[in-house]
């Protein structure tokens, strides 16, 4: 009986937060509220777990208003450097492919993978700490390279998720963002403790 309950709340959860996270979505006509939507469920996800009575609508609207133009500022800059790395990635495919191209290639997936990377590492840290934008980015980018177990945990697990998100029936399309984002919240649980322990000293 307490198994299927647990099932039960865990879909709850699923439900609500997806509604929640397509209603910011729209707020903030997709494009804008995207970054935003992601900044205030994982804040959420972050304090409440699986307590799902506990969220509501008002406060996720609060924190998102609260986080718009940060989490977008966050997202687009690091999308200039994402659509450059795809953008190089077609260019060199389309050479006759040799050993240096390919080198290339790889170097250019490596730094696709670096720059989502930096943005995950913004999403959980803009849920405890307030800091100017290129004091963020400096921060960030050297936890990058620190969190390497983290970085590689994330890479093999996101991979596993685009495969899901391939064979996923249209219809649970909407809880994948959530579980996404619950993902991200397990593989950097260590990130707050470090910056404690080795920056806030």
């Amino acid at each position: 009986m307490v198994f299927f309950e647990n099932i039960f709340d865990r879909i709850s959860l699923l439900m609500k937060l997806s509604l929640i996270y397509i209603t910011l979505l729209f707020i903030g006509l997709i494009f804008l509220g995207f970054s935003p939507a992601n900044a205030t469920l994982l804040y959420l996800y972050e304090n409440y777990k699986l307590d799902y009575s506990k969220y509501n609508i008002k406060e996720a609207f609060i924190y998102f208003k609260s986080c718009f133009l940060e989490s977008n500022l966050y997202f687009w800059f690091d999308m200039t450097f994402i659509l450059s790395s795809i953008w190089s990635s077609l260019i060199l495919v389309s050479y006759r492919p040799t050993i240096y191209v390919m080198i290339l290639v790889i170097f250019i997936l490596f730094l696709f993978s670096f720059f989502t990377f930096y943005y995950v590492i913004y999403l959980k840290l803009q849920i405890y700490f307030k800091f100017n934008f290129l004091n963020g980015i400096k921060l960030i980018i050297s936890l990058s390279f620190v969190e390497f177990y983290s970085y590689i945990k994330w890479c093999l697990g996101s991979l596993i998720f685009c495969i899901i998100c391939m064979k996923t029936p249209i219809i649970f399309i909407p809880f994948l963002p959530i579980i996404w984002l619950m993902f991200i919240n397990d593989c950097l649980k260590n990130v707050k403790k470090f910056i404690e322990d080795k920056i806030l000293i």
